[in-house]
């Protein structure tokens, strides 16, 4: 009975050419499987499921879906389901609000969310996900483009990405943001995918963003910043960062001035990197950074390759930020480090410990390790074949000492 009403209140919109809302609040899950031209209205922890051949597509004016009163609802899209108008979160329930982004799912801005601001995909779920192909894009706007994924709510956002595509939208001026936290704590699970600020007239989108905190763990996939006339940066945090970082590619934006930063974070720091790709964006008058830190805490590497297409200016370490380099036959001579760190990569870059002489002093602490070297793949093999033989010797002997 439910799907023949939608099926009707459909027929009627497009026989009259006016616009109706379709609205669910009864708490239970309602399943898409064809074209709605209509916005969707969710509430009472009312929950959506787009399967294979559904869509929604709305005026440029609306979000397609909008999340009002009552309890947390989630919102699910598989195979080739498609929003277009973007997902809209007006409160949060609870943790449980959630966006998952499925196989070739595409959920796309469109139009402006305030003036002069692009419509984002997501925007204020406490919990998005996206995985396979799916494809998450901001809207494009003649001065901001929208943010992919846009917490413009209170409380923490938590983004998992483990494939597929998180892009910002294009902007006559600015480029909007992959994930964009506002003002919150974003945590971050990524092992896949991509994450990229869209490009902009005048600045680049960043690929991730807050004016609060960072934390998370990053093993793979690849964060860019988007392309302006400067580039935007592959993650920027005003509020220090909590990061494992054992992989993955982080891009800074090019410019047709400056170029955008790996990574950019100001505040209280407490991250590692042990792998990983990392390169700054490059500009006509100035490259970006590697590293751009700021503020008190740590950072951590002991491994990852560093400028591996473009140095850029290497390591900025300010005010009372601390980096501590973990490896082997490792130096600082005339601002320039080099030697092994532990995974065995080679760094070579260049290191800046304040702005000037009236910036307190970043520290940079070195750490060599002695006797270390990085085994060949063959002797690791021989070691995974001898432990394994010591193994079974053992448990040979114990099996007969049982008998």
């Amino acid at each position: 009975m439910q799907f023949k009403w939608m099926a009707v209140a459909l027929l009627g919109a497009i026989t009259t050419h006016s616009h109706a809302t379709l609205i669910f609040n009864d708490g239970n899950t309602h399943q898409i499987s064809g074209p709605i031209f209509e916005d969707v209205r969710l509430e009472n922890g009312s929950d959506l499921d787009i399967i294979h051949g559904g869509s929604i597509h709305t005026p440029a004016d609306q979000p397609a879906i909008f999340i009002g009163i009552g309890a947390a609802s989630t919102i699910t899209l598989s195979g080739d389901a498609t929003v277009t108008g973007g997902i809209d979160y007006e409160v949060w329930g609870s943790d449980e609000d959630a966006v998952i982004a499925n196989d070739n799912a595409q959920i796309v801005g469109q139009g402006e969310k305030f003036s002069g601001h692009g419509r984002g995909a997501v925007s204020g779920s406490r919990r998005v996900e996206v995985n396979g192909n799916a494809r998450l894009e901001g809207a494009d706007n003649g001065t901001q483009g929208g943010h992919a994924i846009d917490n413009t709510s209170s409380g923490a956002q938590l983004a998992s990405i483990h494939g597929g595509e998180v892009i910002g939208g294009v902007g006559g001026q600015t480029g909007g943001n992959g994930i964009d936290g506002w003002i919150e704590t974003i945590g971050l699970d990524m092992s896949d995918g991509i994450v990229r600020g869209g490009d902009g007239g005048s600045q680049g989108g960043h690929g991730i963003t807050t004016f609060g905190t960072i934390s998370g763990t990053i093993s793979g996939g690849m964060i860019s910043g988007g392309n302006g006339a400067s580039g935007g940066n592959a993650i920027q945090s005003q509020d220090g960062t909590d990061l494992d970082i054992s992989g993955g590619i982080f891009q800074g934006g090019n410019g047709g001035l400056y170029g955008g930063d790996a990574i950019n974070s100001i505040g209280f720091h407490s991250s590692t990197i042990s792998g990983g790709y990392f390169d700054a964006g490059a500009g006509v008058l100035d490259d970006g950074w590697l590293l751009h830190l700021s503020g008190i805490g740590h950072w951590g590497i002991a491994g990852g390759l560093f400028g591996y297409n473009n140095i850029g200016n290497g390591f900025g370490i300010f005010n009372n930020a601390t980096v501590d380099i973990h490896g082997w036959d490792l130096q600082l001579t005339d601002n320039l480090l080099t030697g092994y760190l532990l995974d065995g990569s080679w760094i070579e870059t260049p290191v800046s410990l304040a702005y000037n002489e009236f910036a307190p002093l970043g520290n940079l602490n070195i750490f060599n390790h002695q006797n270390v070297r990085v085994p060949e793949p063959g002797s690791l093999m021989l070691l995974a074949i001898g432990l394994a033989g010591i193994w079974g010797t053992k448990r040979k002997k114990s099996v007969s000492a049982s008998l």
